[in-house]
């Protein structure tokens, strides 16, 4: 998808009615002029599926900056003044069959492993901002807290393994920005995860992971420094330390 530049940076794109039509966006309106000939595009979303995050007027945000070949491209998450920044793999390509490709589309969660080679590509920016907001608005709409569990209960998905998708760097990561934003819904949000965790899961599976997740979510910070919550860990899971 070719695109021009004028000497202000200002983009005229040659689809401008194809992201109208299909992404209610206009790569050609919709940007913010930044400094030092820096572009961006950005759009945000309420989570209004993660009740204490939302009232607390949390959102997260798709976020691409660019100029010329150089292009930079984060979820945020913000709370009044206070941003966080999450690096993520949004964007995959895939050459393939019709039939493969909708395989993958199904998966909301991650993409196998070893699925295919890794190799550089170069998109132009409207491409990162539309597969951006569209990887953003899907996480607002299924919610943090779902896409936590869901993470680590299905039987089918292992995070730690993972390529891409919800993995355990992009949680860290969302774990990190959460609390750096909200501090107090976001602790309370993790121990409750945490503690569901250890209710559902054998502690055969949740012993050797212990190392493994403390350092993707802290747990001597969210545990071990709040006694109500160390009891109840201990109770739903003996052999934790």
């Amino acid at each position: 998808m070719g695109r021009l530049y004028s000497k202000k940076y200002t983009i005229i794109p040659r689809n401008r009615v194809y992201y109208q039509q299909i992404w209610g966006f206009d790569p050609a309106s919709d940007h913010i002029q930044l400094k030092k000939g820096w572009l961006r595009y950005e759009i945000w979303f309420p989570l209004e599926h993660d009740p204490d995050f939302y009232a607390m007027g949390v959102e997260i945000g798709a976020r691409v900056d660019w100029k010329d070949e150089n292009i930079s491209n984060a979820i945020i998450f913000r709370c009044q003044a206070k941003e966080a920044y999450v690096e993520c793999t949004h964007t995959v390509i895939y050459q393939g069959h019709k039939e493969e490709v909708l395989e993958l589309a199904n998966d909301p969660l991650s993409i196998p492993d070893n699925t295919f080679p890794l190799s550089a590509v170069r998109l132009p920016p409207e491409e990162h901002f539309v597969a951006l907001k569209s990887y953003v608005a899907g996480l607002a709409e299924i919610g943090i807290a779902r896409l936590f569990r869901a993470s680590y209960l299905s039987s089918e998905y292992d995070p730690e393994s993972a390529a891409a998708g919800f993995n355990s760097l992009m949680q860290k990561q969302i774990a990190g920005a959460l609390l750096e934003v909200a501090p107090r819904p976001a602790r309370i949000f993790l121990q409750d995860f945490l503690l569901d965790l250890f209710a559902h899961a054998t502690p055969v599976w949740i012993e050797p992971r212990l190392p493994y997740l403390d350092v993707t979510y802290n747990i001597s910070y969210l545990i071990f420094h709040d006694a109500q919550v160390l009891a109840s860990a201990k109770l739903q899971f003996p052999a934790y330390p």
